[in-house]
């Protein structure tokens, strides 16, 4: 098949292939000749200047570019013609790198405020954040350079480095992805053009394919020079960042010393970064709170505070005294789930939010560690009961639930002498139940609080209109340990060997038979030069463009940010320095079983509440359902209000059947709350069909005028138990 220039052959356009030079960080080359001695000879229509070509050999695509250039020569015993084709690198070497900004283009005010009109724009200034990988700034660079026509696209290019900050003004594509490559010399740029599009790559030294060579292989090697870069390492690297900062209108200077290896001495670099500083001003919030007895709390603990929080026993502690309740009432010490029985048990509610990080976006270096939020409830161990916790005090906050079952010895009760203590009593607690080894009249009581591990204090921070430039995080030990790697340069001239054989771009070299580390050096192959009509190549290997010490420091200054004021940037908004709402007081006690004229002042299973984690949504207040010897703690939340829909309790259960004879009793597997048109009617049990549905209205919703408005049928822990005739349930 042979050579193909756009399918045609050379001889079909009047050339010869001569030559082409891949380069890593500049255009590749490839050069045409014309067959005619004739320097006046009109170019073809697919070497018209900036047209496309195409290299191919036997079918494999070689070399891809746009004809740029067409030098003619003539001398008196000769005449010539030649086509220069450059690839997508020239491209990027004449494309104004952009990005889009946001600017302000006019301001209309009025008597009470101005409204700013703005646009995007495309501007040549690259503004790249703090610690983003350079691989990640050299994909941006060549996805923009595709995205405005240049024919190329991202291939494999590795993460690279961290670096910090840096803005780089009106700079062509190629221009910065050269002076990024400067700081990483351990890596390798290059443009695969044997695909379609070419492909830009970026990959470590040390992970490149390598290639070997025998030193001493006369019928390969035609010439070689070699030289170990000695004089670029340095002992250590010490770099000072300085960070101006006003605090309550005083000025300051915050130092930051980032250091690898030696701090001083010879060949040691040392550099003082002043980085922009930012104004800071204090902010302050007041948080009461108290503790809540945990599981493991003494007995009495724990029950003055079920009397402080309930309000059914804050009303009797109130009018008898605290000592009076503590002196009678007992909780349980464990669970007995037939008989719903619960010790004191706290338990964080796992709404299925995440938390966001307290952090103040305002506030660098000075900056908290993000929070690590949990679910165990040691480690919300106060509730707050005054102020509010914002997000940037750095606090674990949830809400956490407590449930309890409390009662008085029967035969206490029956020996108080204060008739009205024990008619109090005996409104609260009428459900006979048994714990601690004795007999009592019981409730069961659930409570709700936000829980914290912050503690009664004064939290303040420092907030700014003016982010300072971020300090970059591990720069020294990356540069110390690129200057100090072993390197070699060189190059090396190979005889006739076949095209597709060669050594490229994107690998490696090492030379067996001379020194040992020569064998292992994997130098990155930076250019190769193919001679067609010779058959030689021509190498060049080592590092681009050497960085080392003596570069250091006009590299550090000329990559990192000047004069840049964060939020007062056009495209950025200004953020006040609130740092995000957190967590307030909230607490919310019910006593959820216990009958009789005792009923609790809200209303469990009936009460429709506005759901303040989904906006225009309610929650019915939660409660228990009893019966079958368990109980089950239901609640429903993101309701909508439907005029004519209902919401209801659905429970499963389990009949029990004897001799074929439906027996009172059975068992609860589970209830939950559900809306609909309609109440479901209960489902038949009989002896050969032993499970099923029982139904119980909460409530609908009527139409008030165009509104949904709640009209509940019950109140209160529900108790559902099975007949042999049927089914009941009641509030």
């Amino acid at each position: 098949m042979g050579w193909k220039i756009n399918n045609k052959t050379p001889e079909e356009l009047g050339v010869t292939v001569a030559s082409w030079t891949d380069q890593a960080l500049n255009a590749s080359v490839l050069t045409l000749e014309v067959v005619q001695e004739d320097y006046t000879v009109a170019a073809p229509a697919e070497l018209a200047h900036n047209a496309a070509v195409t290299l191919t050999l036997d079918g494999q695509q070689v070399f891809k570019g746009k004809r740029r250039r067409n030098p003619r020569s003539a001398s008196p015993s000769s005449e010539g013609v030649s086509y220069s084709i450059l690839d997508a690198f020239d491209e990027l070497d004449r494309t104004v790198y952009q990005e889009e900004k946001t600017f302000a283009v006019s301001v209309a005010t009025t008597d009470d405020f101005a409204v700013v009109t703005t646009e995007d724009f495309m501007v040549g200034t690259a503004q790249f954040e703090a610690d983003e990988l350079l691989g990640d700034r050299i994909k941006k660079v060549v996805e923009y350079a595709e995205s405005v026509g240049v024919d190329i696209a991202v291939g494999s290019i590795a993460s690279g480095i961290k670096w910090f900050r840096a803005s780089y003004e009106d700079q062509m594509c190629g221009d910065l992805i050269r002076a990024i490559m400067r700081l990483m010399p351990e890596y390798v740029f290059w443009i695969d053009n044997t695909v379609n599009p070419p492909t830009a790559n970026l990959k470590l030294r040390s992970e490149m394919e390598s290639l070997s060579y025998d030193i001493n292989a006369a019928n390969v090697i035609a010439g070689h020079d070699i030289e170990e870069l000695e004089s670029e390492r340095v002992r250590g690297v010490v770099i000072k960042y300085e960070i101006p900062v006003s605090v309550e209108g005083k000025n300051y200077t915050f130092p930051i010393i980032d250091s690898a290896g030696e701090t001083e001495g010879v060949d040691v670099v040392v550099k003082t970064i002043g980085l922009n500083g930012a104004a800071f001003e204090s902010e302050y919030a007041r948080v009461v709170t108290k503790p809540i007895p945990q599981d493991d709390a003494e007995h009495d603990d724990q029950l003055k505070w079920w009397i402080a929080e309930t309000p059914e026993l804050a009303n009797i502690a109130d009018e008898y005294g605290e000592a009076e309740l503590v002196a009678f009432l007992r909780i349980a010490d464990a669970d007995n789930a037939a008989k719903a029985v619960k010790k004191h048990t706290v338990k964080v509610v796992d709404d299925g939010i995440e938390r966001p990080p307290a952090l103040n976006p305002n506030v660098s270096p000075l900056q908290m560690d993000p929070v690590e939020h949990s679910l165990d409830a040691t480690k919300y161990a106060n509730q707050i009961i005054d102020g509010a916790l914002p997000e940037w005090a750095g606090k674990r906050y949830r809400m956490v639930r407590a449930t309890a079952t409390i009662g008085v010895k029967v035969s206490e009760l029956e020996a108080i002498a204060d008739e009205g203590l024990k008619a109090r009593f005996e409104e609260i607690f009428n459900l006979p139940k048994t714990f601690n080894g004795n007999e009592y009249l019981a409730a069961n009581f659930i409570g709700e609080v936000m829980g914290t591990n912050a503690v009664t204090n004064n939290y303040t921070r420092i907030v700014s209109f003016d982010l300072n430039e971020p300090v970059p995080d591990g720069i020294a030990t990356q540069l110390r340990e690129q200057f100090n790697q072993r390197r070699f340069t060189g190059t090396l001239l190979l005889k006739a060997v076949e095209v597709q054989a060669v050594a490229s771009l994107g690998k490696g070299i090492n030379f067996t038979n001379g020194e040992s580390a020569w064998s292992t050096m994997n130098e990155a192959i930076q250019s190769v030069s193919y001679d067609v009509a010779s058959g030689e190549v021509n190498l060049n290997y080592g590092t681009a463009e050497q960085l080392g010490a003596n570069d250091l420091r006009e590299r550090l200054r000329a990559t990192r940010i000047n004069d840049f004021s964060h939020n007062l940037r056009s495209d950025k908004p200004v953020i006040e320095g609130v740092g995000g709402g957190g967590a307030t007081s909230v607490a919310k006690f019910n006593r959820v079983g216990g009958g009789g004229d005792g009923a609790a002042e809200e209303c469990i299973l009936g009460d429709l509440l506005p759901d303040p984690d989904n906006a225009g949504k309610f929650k019915i207040r939660p409660g228990y359902v009893y019966g079958g010897g368990s109980n089950e703690f239901i609640e429903k939340v993101n309701i909508t209000p439907l005029v004519g829909e209902h919401l209801y309790i659905e429970v499963s259960w389990t009949a029990e059947v004897e001799d074929g004879v439906l027996l009172t009793g059975g068992s609860m597997t589970s209830a939950e709350i559900k809306q609909g048109g309609s109440v479901p009617d209960d489902d038949n049990f009989t002896p050969a069909s032993l499970t099923g549905k029982h139904r119980k209205a909460l409530g609908t919703w009527t139409d008030d005028n165009g509104t949904p408005k709640w009209n509940r049928d019950g109140c209160g822990s529900y108790h559902v138990r099975m007949c042999s005739n049927g089914k009941t349930g009641s509030f």
